[in-house]
């Protein structure tokens, strides 16, 4: 499961969530690629699991007033990071959190209903 953060009220089904997120006007060529290569993976994760296309994004200040808006589309998403070195790859992000949602249901499985889990990417 997931959350959708709105509906634009016009299109039916999925087509018509929206994913909401504001970041930072960025300044320099290093900032866009930070966040095209980084925060773009995690917007990325969360709309395409649940099926979100378009993303909105509004660009604030440092004083968190929105200077631009921005649509986005979650199809897109991975072709403005592949464009950087060491960019993050949409095929090996969902095999990775197959193995991790894979594994994690192996150890919930096992367990009371109610008990506490707490996950640590460190190994033993």
């Amino acid at each position: 499961g997931g959350e959708v953060d709105c509906w634009d009220g016009e299109k039916h089904g999925l087509a018509g969530y929206v994913e909401l997120k504001t970041t930072r006007v960025m300044d320099t060529q290093g900032q866009v690629k930070n966040f095209e290569r980084d925060k773009l993976l995690k917007w990325w994760a969360q709309s395409f699991a649940v099926g979100v296309r378009r993303i909105l994004v509004g660009f604030r200040d440092d004083s968190g007033h929105v200077q631009k808006l921005q649509t986005l589309d979650t199809l897109k998403l991975p072709g403005y990071a592949a464009r950087h070195n060491g960019a993050w790859d949409p095929k090996t992000a969902l095999r990775f959190a197959d193995r991790v949602l894979t594994e994690l249901r192996g150890v919930l499985e096992g367990l009371p209903v109610g008990t506490r889990v707490r996950w640590s990417t460190t190994r033993s």
